[in-house]
């Protein structure tokens, strides 16, 4: 395998990885959803096998994952419009938005609590999350 594609399939697979780290699902998910082995996986996380066409298209239609991001690392969602998703939105998507930002918040805060810090720091880190999250709403 040339030095470009190895790179290339290293990079992707970080991106891979990252994503599903943001779900919070296990390799184990994703690679039944693909049709693949937990240790093949693996090995697309690491680089070591390249990801098809196929796979890439199965990821964004179960999870939404950009294969743009993926494959390029640029995201072809420039900005979030969060008015704009709320009001062009049904109410089972708004809810079902709303349940997953706070899923992930609560995450945020779990790793938070079993920083190996002073309850002070954790509280700090704490405060400058929810102030990111006051000022993007206010936006």
């Amino acid at each position: 395998m040339d030095t470009g594609r190895k790179d290339a399939n290293i990079q992707i697979g970080k991106r891979l990885r990252e994503a599903r780290l943001n779900m919070n699902l296990e390799k184990s998910e994703i690679a039944d959803v693909l049709g693949v082995t937990v240790e093949h996986y693996r090995k697309l996380e690491a680089g070591i096998t390249g990801i098809s066409v196929d796979k890439v298209l199965t990821l964004y239609h179960k999870y939404g994952i950009d294969p743009t991001y993926l494959i390029t690392g640029e995201s072809s969602m420039k900005d979030f419009n969060l008015d704009y998703y709320v009001a062009n939105s049904t109410k089972e998507q708004r809810n079902e938005f709303f349940d997953r930002v706070l899923a992930y918040l609560s995450k945020l805060i779990r790793l938070i609590e079993v920083l190996p810090t002073s309850k002070p720091e954790k509280e700090e880190v704490l405060c400058l999350i929810l102030r990111s999250v006051m000022t993007a709403e206010q936006m």
